[in-house]
């Protein structure tokens, strides 16, 4: 009976030992999908729909460039869709290496427009995206650099919120689990105090004429 008792033991055992490295395995695979996904422009691409694939076109990657690059209309930035705006804002940094949080405020004249702030709360920018680019750019706005060896887990939405930056955590992990199915976000963003959020008075009269122009366009409720 011991014996037995003795065997059952060392079946379980290894049963639970060889279930415990398989989930590791998975786990490990699923991070590694999710690494490919934000990193690799063709992947990206690959899951855009079918219409929406028939617009991009390839991008010029030298080009001349202005000081107004992104903040203005007339030179917006080039991605590869709605994914490739998160993850080129979540690339963003300021010149003390911190980097943004952003939320989609809506759309002009088939221009996406973001409203962006540093970590800190020093830097408030609204940008202007071109989402029909087979490749993102490598630029950054003036002031900014784009930290593209890191892969850049998501600090940006693809969605309006009316309470930005403040509950920006659970809004994140929302939207990027809608976008990635997981939510493959920047834990930083959750020891943000935001006791600091207060935007500068000239964003805000850029941001109030920006709202005027994007409700024009028909910008619906919070997300």
């Amino acid at each position: 009976m011991l014996v037995v008792v003795i065997i059952a033991v060392i079946i379980i055992y290894f049963f639970l030992k060889n279930r415990k490295k398989s989930n590791k395995k998975s786990i490990g695979r699923i991070f590694e999908k999710v690494r490919q996904i934000l990193t690799d422009e063709e992947i990206q691409n690959e899951n855009l729909p079918p219409i929406f694939k028939s617009f991009l076109k390839e991008n010029t990657l030298e080009r001349s460039i202005s000081r107004y690059f992104g903040m203005t209309p007339n030179e917006p930035i080039r991605v590869n869709g709605s994914l490739g705006e998160v993850i080129y804002i979540s690339m963003l940094r300021t010149p003390e290496n911190v980097p943004f949080i952003g939320h989609r405020l809506g759309s002009v004249n088939q221009l996406d427009v973001y409203e962006i702030c540093s970590e800190d709360f020093k830097d408030w920018r609204i940008l202007f995206f071109d989402l029909y680019w087979l490749q993102k750019d490598k630029y950054a706005p003036s002031g900014l650099t784009l930290s593209l060896n890191d892969c850049p887990l998501i600090s940006a939405i693809n969605k309006f919120s009316s309470t930005f930056p403040n509950e920006f955590w659970p809004s994140v992990m929302d939207a990027t689990k809608d976008l990635l199915g997981l939510a493959a976000v920047r834990t930083t963003i959750r020891e943000i105090d935001y006791s600091l959020s207060s935007r500068p008075e000239h964003h805000n009269a850029i941001l109030k004429k920006i709202l005027v122009e994007v409700r024009a366009e028909g910008i619906g409720p919070d997300g």
